[in-house]
């Protein structure tokens, strides 16, 4: 037999030859490959939910330092009133949600959550921004409003402020006369004593949102 034929190369040959030669190159150069998962990580679940682009904005950071010390006339003093920066408007509000200024937050919220040619909350604003307007609302002397514009966003069944919102305003229809609450069942029409907010802060900042940061 000549040497041709005896190391004549059959395909099954050439197939293992370059096997062992893909496996030689990896193992003279390892590299290295990344995981990758189909889950959301923890950020993107918290944007797709609210519709905050994270990280947020840093420029707000000297302002969370003051809120975190309860120093929230200060941080109003020191906040934006453009209505083009909608974090900053939401901060003004909330500022004034946790003095329980509550009718005085309605004000800058108004501003950036509702559509004022439809009288309904705009659908691109974020939802916690829509829902301290409806906490502004509510606690502010217009429980009717606060209650309509919670009815108007979306997937709040478990949102901790709507359900607060809401308990509150079944212990406050409680305690109507029968009379009282018949006209705010049917008419909308609400006693002069509103509903009273909890003891505890009323309101989010964007960063109370991303508890990675």
């Amino acid at each position: 037999m000549s040497h041709a034929a005896r190391y004549r190369l059959t395909p099954g040959l050439l197939q293992l030859l370059i096997t062992c030669t893909s496996v030689s190159k990896m193992l003279k150069h390892p590299t290295t490959v990344e995981a990758t998962s189909s889950f959301p990580t923890k950020a993107t679940v918290h944007a797709a939910d609210t519709g905050v682009p994270f990280p947020w904005d840093p420029k707000l950071r000297s302002i969370k330092q003051l809120t975190d010390r309860g120093e929230y006339k200060l941080a109003l003093e020191r906040l934006s009133k453009s209505t083009s920066d909608h974090e900053s408007m939401n901060c003004r509000g909330v500022c004034l949600l946790r003095m329980r200024e509550f009718s005085k937050a309605i004000g800058p919220l108004r501003l950036i959550a509702l559509n004022a040619s439809t009288f309904r909350v705009h659908d691109e604003v974020a939802k916690h921004i829509k829902l301290n307007f409806a906490l502004a609302l509510f606690f502010g002397g217009e429980a009717a409003g606060g209650l309509e514009t919670l009815s108007q966003i979306d997937g709040t069944e478990s949102d901790p402020s709507a359900m607060m919102m809401r308990q509150q305003a079944r212990q406050w229809s409680s305690s109507m006369s029968w009379f009282r609450r018949l006209d705010w069942y049917l008419n909308r029409i609400a006693p002069k004593q509103g509903p009273i907010a909890p003891d505890e802060p009323v309101g989010r900042f964007v960063w109370d949102l991303d508890r990675t940061e």
